[in-house]
């Protein structure tokens, strides 16, 4: 059976000045002023990765347990699936106790924007509640990490 791979979406590519300003809008504070020569170097090693399609500069062959063993895959996601992997086997552990781990993705925060908590801090907090309500005997941690 043929595939019907399915094409048309406009580009996504950006020219070289609105990657230039997109780079620069977050190095705005003046603390960055005499570094301007070393920003343009950066951003010149970026728009090249960018421009050449380097999404994953660093591969490695797939190897065992992949459909093309041979295909040159992410080094970074090879490392995160080794470690999704990982976590799963010690998931998957019949005496180890069960845990939830619960996170908090926002990154506001009362420094960030005084006067607002977060939704997401906000839905952590509730299910931190839920949970420790209903530990009865089970191993509950609540760490947070900045």
């Amino acid at each position: 059976m043929a595939i019907d791979v399915r094409k048309g979406m406009p580009s996504t590519r950006i020219s070289r000045e609105e990657f230039d300003r997109r780079m620069r809008s977050r190095l705005i504070d003046p603390a960055f002023d005499p570094l301007q020569d070393e920003i343009a170097k950066l951003i010149d090693a970026a728009w090249d990765g960018y421009s050449n399609a380097r999404k994953a500069p660093q591969t490695r062959k797939a190897g065992r347990g992949y459909a093309d063993p041979d295909y040159d895959l992410a080094a970074d996601w090879i490392a995160a699936r080794n470690a999704i992997d990982e976590a799963q086997k010690r998931h998957d552990e019949p005496a180890r106790v069960k845990r939830v781990l619960l996170i908090n993705g926002s990154s506001r925060s009362d420094q960030t924007c005084p006067g607002e908590i977060s939704k997401t801090y906000r839905l952590y907090k509730i299910a931190e509640q839920a949970l420790r309500e209903r530990q009865s005997g089970s191993h509950f941690d609540a760490r947070q990490n900045a």
